[in-house]
């Protein structure tokens, strides 16, 4: 007993470093399985629930004056009756008021002056049906005014459709900056979701066609002071069918959460932030609201990428329910966002239904955009990658352990073979020789894995806590499924088939074969060392996948990177003086291959994280600093496309930037059918931009540049040429294809060339010079150039400018920087965990090696010292057979790192129509490779001192 106890006395230091590797495998696929399933089951419980297979509704706002296009007469006279005698009221006063309108041809201007009296317009506001009152007269003066010879047929045709343009006309020039969204809103709701005096949807409605449920949801978004600190309270009431809000915290304690007059409902976490509890008042609009509850929402999980959410700033930003009534009072020029959330009502292939709703959309020139919650997609996607990294990262760790359970089994037999032999020579069976080596080793990895499930669950309610936040999910319990207990199971299985393999191989020798071998091993003279030719393979591999990356990204740094660690390697290797102790190193590394293959892929792996770690940081802090650098406006405005806004209107604004961003579809690219839809920024040539990477000098003609996502997607180059459609109609047949806004009538293709790649990496948008727009827009490069988005160098307040009251969106840039800022510390935080973490791994794993080495020699190390050897000579002979290693496997990690780091972030880029570079920097080569250093040296040290406590009794032992 005491001999099998001094047995194992001997290994247990390897025994605790194999059971710790075995642990933190277990502890991370425990904690990151565990997260991620708690993660799924709460985001499927609070929020899934209840609106699985919802869709929103979004206003097109770039497209708005189209959709005013398919507006009905009735539309019109129903809006009236509505909106009479309210601020919005259709304002027929102003179908007199054309001077310098430029919407109007001469000839529209010349009918309304003559024909169209105060008289006339009078009649118009006295009438319940003015479509009428406009429509007969008009289309009787037309046809008394044509010529009498034509046929009654054609007479009444011509008079029929030029009547119902005036008098649509006549319309639209009632509508102002007051009433323009508030009639497109009027305008969507009838469409959508009209009802009838028995609550039931009209027939004409896409509701009642398409068997839908629709609610429709408005924002106010209300700025006021906190404490001496600005905040913006983003206001809504509670739906009644969509977006059941979840309470955290309620003064009555109810689940339900139930608001009565001038009482809200937070987020816990802007509460927190801003010192408020619950019962206490916030003043909006000069009234006390009190917070009655502390909430979250399904629409509101964030991060919600749709165009009518927002992302959260938590300590400033918050969402505010009321009841209906209160928010039926607030009124704010601030911000007014629409959006429907739909469903449909029989189930079915949800996303089949929606592309149909969608193309119905399009075919009747209703201007919205029905999609799916990408919220969904972003939890799920956060899920799938907690999985993949739970699997990557416990399995790798559990096969590194693997590895070297089996080197000191195998070792532990070895030295144990003759016993083994002579067992089996008296009669053993194979289960009762290998029965104590796998009991022992089931005992270890069973031990471990326990220890990991428990510090796992530890780990994963500390960072579910956090995740649960970013989220702005309620927090609950830990979740886990079967699934997770099998998976723990794992390395148990594992390590036990791999011990059962390596015995059964041992004993399947005969008893005189175990008896008589020893863990000798015979080395067949060769003049060509195992050193020399593993680094001819690592160099010439090296060189092969070097050139391959740097074909594949153009990324030059590689050559040189490659160049100089080569010539550094030349001079180390040349450096190194042929003396005794290193040639004995050398050939007792033909003894030891199994070591050094075992000690690259430590090193491989090591490298490969510790450059993936930095490569994930840089993508972002390139990110930050090109927004940095190329985006210095302070305040961005965007404006509806119908406001008659021009770069004359911006004269008294000595720091204002305007320009025109509108969309259209990008047909052909190189000759091929592409059909996506881009943005068009209109610029004037030789003029700069606060955008820094737009060279204006370079928008002549049809000389456009083009953003990096959309270089990426479509593999465009300089001088290549893009077919763009247009919205003017045309009757040829010939270079034309359905417009946009009406396929059934077709529009001319205009052609550019591409004169440059901007740094624009987040749309995919066409830079050009905005005479170019003017052409596409308005058919005529010299149309008066309207803008709908201005930028400004200052922190403006949006009450200063013009049309106030029409703002789509306004945002400031230090909000932009504010949430880059935020995302960067979180990176680093996690960089420099993940940097802490891989080192003290890699420690581990390095040591490991270096001691199985150590403990294999030990004799030899004793006999060494009695032959007068000093330890760093003995180190020398063990240990430095490892050191070119170091050096040749950072070479030949560099360009795969890269490589792959390059493939993963361009794929994940352009799935979201953007560009994530990944660049070379030489600092964090060098910083990367004084870890690998590092790691060495230190795990060298640590088997240096085990070589100084060999004693020379060692040898008698």
């Amino acid at each position: 007993m005491l001999k099998k106890w001094l047995s194992y006395k001997k290994d247990l230091f390897l025994y605790i470093l194999i059971a710790s590797l075995i642990i933190i495998s277990s502890f991370l696929f425990v904690s990151l399985r565990v997260t991620s399933f708690s993660l799924d089951h709460h985001y499927e419980t609070y929020s899934k629930k209840y609106h699985k297979n919802d869709f929103i509704i979004v206003p097109a706002y770039h497209k708005l004056d189209q959709l005013i296009e398919t507006v009905t007469f009735y539309e019109f006279e129903t809006y009236q009756e509505a909106y009479a005698n309210t601020p919005y009221a259709l304002i027929y006063d102003n179908i007199k008021n054309i001077e310098n309108n430029p919407y109007l041809s001469p000839e529209e201007v010349k009918f309304i002056n003559q024909y169209i009296t105060e008289d006339f317009i009078q009649r118009i506001k006295n009438s319940t049906k003015p479509s009428l009152v406009i429509y007969q007269p008009i289309r009787q003066l037309i046809y008394d005014n044509l010529d009498l010879n034509l046929p009654d047929y054609y007479r009444n045709k011509v008079a029929e459709t030029q009547a119902k343009y005036y008098t649509k006309l006549l319309f639209l020039l009632t509508l102002n900056e007051t009433n323009y969204l508030k009639f497109i809103e009027y305008t969507l709701d009838q469409r959508l979701l009209a009802k009838d005096e028995n609550n039931e949807y009209l027939d004409s409605t896409y509701a009642k066609k398409y068997d839908l449920t629709i609610e429709k949801k408005i924002v106010k978004k209300e700025t006021i002071h906190l404490d001496n600190k600005q905040v913006d309270l983003f206001l809504t009431s509670k739906q009644k069918v969509f977006n059941h809000p979840y309470v955290i915290k309620s003064l009555d304690h109810h689940s339900k959460l139930k608001l009565d007059h001038q009482e809200i409902a937070i987020f816990q976490e802007f509460a927190e932030f801003n010192h408020l509890k619950l019962g206490d008042f916030i003043f909006i609009h000069n009234k006390k609201y009190k917070v009655k509850a502390f909430i979250y929402t399904p629409d509101t999980i964030h991060p919600i990428l749709t165009n009518n959410e927002f992302n959260y700033e938590l300590d400033k930003d918050t969402l505010v329910l009321m009841n209906e009534d209160d928010f039926s009072t607030i009124e704010t020029n601030d911000f007014y966002s629409i959006t429907y959330t739909a469903k449909f009502n029989q189930e079915g292939n949800s996303e089949k239904q929606l592309l149909q709703l969608q193309n119905q959309f399009k075919e009747d020139n209703l201007l919205l955009n029905a999609r799916l919650g990408i919220s969904d997609e972003v939890i799920q996607v956060n899920i799938y990658n907690f999985n993949l990294l739970s699997y990557v990262l416990s399995f790798s760790i559990l096969i590194i352990s693997i590895v070297f359970m089996a080197i000191l089994l195998i070792r532990k037999v070895n030295q144990q073979q003759r016993q083994i032999g002579l067992l089996k020579a008296l009669g053993y069976k194979k289960s009762e020789i290998m029965r104590p080596y796998i009991t022992h080793f089931f005992i270890l990895v069973f031990i471990s894995i326990i220890l990991g499930f428990i510090l796992g669950l530890l780990g994963s309610k500390l960072l579910l806590l956090t995740l649960y936040k970013i989220f702005l999910l309620p927090y609950s319990d830990i979740k886990f499924n079967i699934s997770i207990m099998v998976g723990i199971l794992i390395p148990l299985m594992t390590t036990t088939l791999v011990n059962v393999f390596i015995m059964n191989k041992k004993l399947s020798k005969k008893s005189i074969q175990l008896l008589n071998e020893t863990d000798t091993i015979y080395i067949k003279p060769n003049k060509y060392s195992l050193q020399l030719k593993i680094t001819f393979f690592i160099i010439i591999t090296t060189i092969l996948s070097t050139l391959m990356s740097f074909i594949i990204t153009k990324e030059e740094e590689l050559l040189f990177i490659l160049i100089g660690f080569l010539l550094i390697y030349i001079l180390y290797y040349f450096s190194q003086k042929q003396t005794f102790t290193r040639k004995v190193s050398r050939k007792m590394s033909q003894r030891n291959i199994k070591k050094i293959l075992s000690f690259n892929i430590t090193l491989f792996l090591t490298t490969l994280l510790i450059l993936f770690v930095f490569h994930i940081k840089n993508v972002f802090v390139d990110l930050y600093r090109s927004v940095e650098n190329n985006y210095t406006y302070s305040t961005y405005i965007k404006y509806p496309n119908f406001i008659n806004l021009t770069l004359e209107d911006l004269q008294q604004c000595e720091h204002c930037e305007g320009t025109v961003l509108y969309k259209f579809e990008l047909h052909k690219a190189n000759n091929r059918n592409i059909n996506e839809e881009v943005f068009f920024g209109g610029y004037k040539d030789n003029t700069p931009s606060m955008l820094k990477f737009i060279d204006t000098h370079l928008l002549q003609d049809n000389q456009v540049l083009i953003s990096k996502p959309l270089q990426d997607k479509y593999h465009l180059e300089v001088n290549d040429t893009l077919s763009i459609v247009t919205n003017i109609i045309s009757d040829k047949p010939h270079n034309t294809t359905p417009c946009l806004f009406d396929n059934e009538k077709r529009c001319e293709i205009d052609t550019v060339k591409i004169v440059g790649i901007c740094d624009n990496y987040i749309a995919l948008v066409i830079y050009g010079n905005i005479s170019l727009l003017n052409e596409w827009y308005y058919g005529d490069r010299e149309h008066q150039s309207h803008i709908n988005v201005i930028y400004t160098s200052n922190l403006a307040n949006t009450d200063d400018f013009v049309y106030t009251d029409n703002i789509l969106t306004t945002y400031q840039i230090d909000d932009i920087f504010a949430e880059l800022d935020f995302l960067l510390y979180t990176l680093v935080l996690i960089t420099n965990l993940s940097f802490i973490f891989i080192t003290i791994i890699s420690i581990i794993m390095t040591l490991i090696i270096m001691e199985i080495t150590v403990k294999d020699n030990e004799i030899q190390i004793a006999q060494l010292k009695a032959l007068g050897y000093h330890n760093k000579e003995i180190k020398t002979i063990l240990l430095n057979q490892y050191s070119p290693y170091v050096l040749l496997i950072f070479i030949f990690t560099l360009p795969l790192s890269y490589y792959a780091s390059y493939a993963l972030f361009r794929y994940i880029g352009l799935s979201m129509n953007k560009t994530l570079l990944v660049h070379i920097h030489y600092m964090n080569i060098i910083i990367s490779f004084i870890l690998i250093l590092m790691i060495y040296t230190i795990s060298s040290y640590l088997a240096f001192i085990r070589i100084k406590k060999i004693s020379l009794a060692s040898w008698l032992k």
